[in-house]
């Protein structure tokens, strides 16, 4: 019972931890209109 505990607990923090990352990725793309377009590899910031 208590490794599945654990478990879940690992679990959780981890969810937690990506949808941190994941929404300071968003706060990121909002403040620079730039950043979307060159981390999906459509243009570079020199062609920006």
């Amino acid at each position: 019972m208590r490794k599945i505990n654990k478990e879940i607990d690992k679990a959780i923090a981890n969810l937690n931890e990506s949808r941190k990352k994941y929404f300071n990725l968003l706060d990121e793309i909002k403040n620079d209109k730039y950043y979307f377009p060159v981390i999906m590899n459509i243009c570079s910031y020199g062609t920006v």
